[in-house]
């Protein structure tokens, strides 16, 4: 990597020390989680519900792995300021749709969420030094925000995330575009699901593209830059004037309303069809 990730580094070690603490005095997840408390004098809430897990060890694990490497290759496309803004924006605002869908709880996934769809419209736009994990990454995570779903796919998404990131390491060429696809189509099922990774997925998209944080975050040294540099930092400039293509990410929030219909549809023939106990 061209840059030092020591954003995500310091993100990293703040909330594996928060991780520790937890698991060292469990309360700490009660006293610091999302709760409806924070709507009522306890704002505080909404950033520290970042630095607890509610998904025991593993997800704890998970959390920090996919941060580690979704957020050091975030940090090679944004400045660091754009990242924070999205890790802390998207974070804080996933935990507003939160106290509708899902409202307590725990964890930094979705501000990972945030820097997922800055990766994704990055791989969408093709940015010249989008490094070559991205979309494997992308594909990785999406598998394991989708385990988060209730039923017993949880296994499958997962597999399919691992079967997926190894199709984009066989052929980097052709995944960059279908990793960014599968981003949003991952964010708009969750979101029909009442799921906050989906709300949180979308946000960073629609961030991302809306401040249009794009661009090398490394500056030319004058009178230091090869041909080769000028050429790399020429094509990311042209990508940087010509956003058409990533506008089609635009339209997946679109399919959030008729979807979540459908969702509530299934589920009032699914209570309607469930017989009541009380009855036999």
């Amino acid at each position: 990597m061209r840059r030092r990730p020591l954003v995500t580094a310091a993100l990293t070690a703040v909330t594996a020390a928060t991780a520790l603490a937890q698991a060292i005095e469990p309360s700490l997840l009660a006293r610091l989680e999302r709760t409806h408390a924070s709507l009522h004098g306890q704002e505080w809430r909404l950033v520290t519900t970042l630095f607890v897990q509610d998904g025991g060890v593993a997800g704890a694990l998970s959390n920090l792995v996919f941060l580690v490497v979704i957020g050091a290759v975030a940090e090679q496309l944004l400045s660091r300021r754009m990242w924070l803004a999205l890790y802390v924006g998207v974070g804080v605002g996933s935990q507003l749709v939160a106290y509708d869908w899902q409202p307590v709880g725990g964890g930094n996934s979705v501000a990972v969420c945030g820097l997922a769809g800055a990766v994704a419209v990055s791989c969408w736009r093709e940015v010249a030094r989008i490094p070559e994990p991205a979309p494997a990454a992308l594909l990785l995570w999406c598998g394991a925000v989708l385990a988060t779903l209730p039923g017993r796919l949880s296994i499958l998404f997962v597999a399919a995330g691992v079967a997926g990131a190894g199709a984009a390491r066989a052929r980097p060429r052709r995944a960059h575009r279908a990793a960014a696809a599968a981003v949003a189509v991952t964010g708009a099922a969750l979101a029909a699901a009442t799921n906050v990774h989906g709300a949180a997925l979308l946000f960073g998209l629609l961030g991302t593209v809306s401040i249009g944080a794009f661009g090398s975050p490394h500056p030319q040294k004058p009178g230091g830059t090869s041909d080769g540099e000028r050429a790399l930092d020429q094509s990311e400039r042209r990508h940087c004037r010509q956003p058409e293509g990533h506008r089609m990410l635009l339209l997946i929030p679109l399919l959030i309303r008729p979807l979540v219909r459908l969702v509530r549809r299934w589920r009032g023939r699914a209570a309607a069809q469930t017989p009541d106990p009380s009855e036999s």
